[in-house]
């Protein structure tokens, strides 16, 4: 099925035979090209056919599957409990997915994403903003509008950001890394913030302070 935006023109000229349409050649180039061209209006557009397509596609390949906008289904308090066991929970090196201080829970873009994906497993529902990596920040900008709404962040973040970027820094060696962050209200996660520290362990426990960067 690799060439069916090629598939897809031919049957377009098919149908269009014999006519006289003088902005159609550039439509075919569009079509045959769709997943490469940028972001022009007609492009936009067919790339939103196209996702559009595949979600009736998976939803016809099982009876058990849904399609329905993101806002109706995902809600922020069940995106946090599936990232609460995260917290302060370390990954490879001195990575980790979410990090509590000082009543903030500071989560990665990348762990509110995936917490919203086994949601909609959970839940057996269908969003291609969730699939196509290229719907990646449009749809991280949608699921933080949604924890905004709950009132469950712990600083106002912008209409077109997805998080804040922080300076992190430690007992000893001052600024230890950057990152972006989510952050969250630690209450939002109903657990209690002794049970949180009690999982730091190595370099965690030397984390004094998160510092709102600048750019």
């Amino acid at each position: 099925m690799g060439d069916h935006p090629v598939v897809s023109a031919i049957k377009l000229q098919e149908c269009f035979a014999g006519t006289s349409i003088p902005w159609f050649s550039e439509v075919l180039d569009a079509i045959k090209g769709h997943h490469r061209i940028g972001k022009d209006r007609l492009g936009v557009i067919l790339r939103q056919a196209d996702g559009q397509a595949r979600v009736k596609e998976m939803i016809l390949s099982t009876q058990e599957m849904q399609e329905k906008p993101l806002d109706s289904w995902c809600a922020g308090p069940e995106v946090l409990a599936i990232v609460a066991p995260r917290i302060n929970r370390p990954l490879k090196g001195s990575k980790w997915a979410a990090f509590s201080l000082k009543g903030v829970v500071y989560v990665t873009p990348d762990a509110i994403l995936e917490a919203a994906k086994e949601l909609a497993r959970q839940k057996k529902i269908v969003e291609m903003g969730l699939i196509r990596s290229t719907d990646r920040e449009d749809t991280l900008r949608r699921l933080v509008k949604i924890l905004g709404a709950a009132d469950l962040l712990a600083m106002e973040i912008g209409e077109h950001f997805y998080g804040r970027p922080f300076d992190i820094f430690t007992k000893k060696a001052g600024i230890k890394q950057r990152g972006y962050f989510v952050p969250v209200k630690l209450e939002a996660f109903q657990i209690a913030e002794s049970e949180l520290e009690s999982r730091k362990v190595a370099f965690m426990q030397l984390v004094t302070e998160f510092q709102l960067g600048r750019g």
